[in-house]
């Protein structure tokens, strides 16, 4: 759990360290350090930090596998920066676990504010909504645990009503196969198992989206799924 008051940078970059420190001790975060020869699942299992930040430029170490290794144990926000803006690599991270990626070259408060924004999506999604959430003709009620569409109930089973109320709760926000699996299954992905898709294709049907072209619910192809408000 991401509980603390402390960041997690994974680097070797001691200005961007130094900097970062300075902008968060503002907002009242202290920040660690933790070099490639250190591990930090542990540290990380023990202290748990608001928030890892992993520098993937750091020599001898491989950020891809290091953020994998992270979420596994981890469900707090992870920053992932690079040494250069990469489409392959920004997909990858995300794919491994990241919320976020900046590549360099990059300004300290503009990271700064980054993380900030990672804290506050953390500490609201630590809060989850009781209310209805109304997207065009839907009503999805997480009290009643019910759904409507067009004032007419879709009668879903419990997964397929948690699948649809998670992606509901995001609309607008791809979300992630990791994401989808660690909802319904406390997980990650494997890669291989495809139930997520027939559930996502059962809800479909079920809103009445054409799966080639989707007006609610649309594939974001490598990575996962996106809830749309339609036109």
């Amino acid at each position: 759990m991401a509980t603390g008051s402390t960041i997690l940078m994974i680097s070797c970059d001691l200005a961007l360290v130094e900097q970062i420190e300075t902008h968060m001790e503002a907002n009242g975060f202290k920040t660690v350090t933790l070099d490639s020869g250190e591990d930090p699942q542990s540290w990380i299992g023990e202290n748990s930090p608001a928030t890892v930040i992993v520098d993937a430029t750091m020599p001898g170490m491989n950020g891809f596998f290091v953020c994998r290794e992270i979420r596994k144990k981890y469900d707090g926000p992870i920053l992932f920066l690079n040494g250069e803006s990469d489409d392959l690599d920004e997909l990858l991270a995300f794919e491994t676990g990241a919320d976020d990626y900046i590549a360099r070259p990059l300004h300290p408060r503009i990271m700064a504010a980054r993380i900030n924004a990672l804290l506050k999506r953390n500490r609201a999604a630590g809060q989850p909504s009781t209310d209805p959430v109304a997207i065009g003709d839907l009503i999805v009620d997480p009290a009643r645990r019910e759904a409507y569409l067009k004032d007419s109930p879709l009668r879903l089973t419990t997964t397929q009503f948690d699948l649809l109320w998670h992606l509901a709760n995001h609309t607008g926000t791809v979300v992630s196969r990791d994401d989808l699996n660690r909802v319904l299954y406390k997980t990650d992905y494997n890669g291989i198992d495809r139930s997520i898709d027939v559930y996502i294709s059962r809800i479909r049907r079920k809103l009445g989206d054409d799966p080639t072209e989707p007006i609610y619910l649309k594939t974001v192809r490598g990575v996962g799924y996106i809830f749309t408000a339609p036109n």
